[in-house]
């Protein structure tokens, strides 16, 4: 036994037995752990563990500054030997602004982040319970209004730009059948159309086609951009 006696009521000591080696304070005192007279990680008397910080909050809180998505973050979980290149999990935040979570080999490629991958449990934004693979619940009385809209697939607001929804089964990069919202004007807060899109092939090579379309003025054309059947 090795220790350091503050008083006879107040020292640490690290021990080594014949199955373990144990490093303790004798009472409720934080144990300090640091480099260049700096302390890097702390252990509070109740478990709680800070990396970054000496009042740790939770069982493991981990203090510092990433900014926005890098291949650093403030943790990260990897594979390999933890060398720069391996794949790993990223995690950081932007100060008073947001979280993030990527998946990345540094320098090589951004990875895809998969949850749930063998198909068992369910994923919810805004509840607990969630019943399908995915559901959100949220809701509002009226419509368009970001605060209160459920899903929201956009875009940067360029002429011609589609933010779609896919239906069907994948092979390759083609899908058979999509919705989307096509950007027809670019000026101020942009305008659009919905289109219904479909594939009249079993070749994964072929994209969908649009077979209907409700333009931003309600009209509606079914099987051609250019023939109105009417409004609604």
């Amino acid at each position: 036994v090795i220790r350091n006696e503050h008083s006879s009521a107040n020292y640490s000591y690290w021990q080594q037995t014949g199955t373990d080696a144990r490093l303790f304070t004798q009472y409720a005192q934080p144990l300090y752990f640091g480099t260049n007279a700096s302390t890097k990680m702390t252990i509070l008397s109740a478990g709680n563990v800070g990396i970054g910080t000496t009042t740790p909050i939770s069982k493991l809180s981990v203090t510092g500054a990433s900014g926005g998505a890098n291949d650093a973050g403030i943790v990260q979980i990897t594979t390999g030997t933890g060398a720069q290149a391996d794949t790993k999990l990223t995690i950081g935040v932007v100060d008073n602004d947001y979280a993030w979570v990527e998946a990345v080999n540094s320098g090589v490629a951004v990875r895809n982040f998969v949850i749930n991958p063998r198909g068992s449990g369910n994923v919810g934004i805004y509840t607990t319970s969630p019943s399908t693979a995915l559901e959100i619940n949220r809701a509002g009385t009226s419509l368009g209004i970001t605060t209160s809209t459920g899903l929201l697939i956009g875009g940067t607001g360029s002429s011609g730009q589609i933010s779609q929804i896919g239906f069907g089964y994948t092979e390759n990069t083609r899908i058979p059948a999509a919705i989307g919202a096509i950007v027809t004007s670019a000026a101020g807060a942009t305008k659009s159309d919905l289109i219904f899109a479909t594939r009249d092939s079993t070749v994964n090579t072929v994209a969908p086609s649009e077979r209907m379309r409700i333009t931003s003025t309600g009209a509606i054309s079914v099987g051609s951009t250019g023939t109105n059947y009417g409004t609604s």
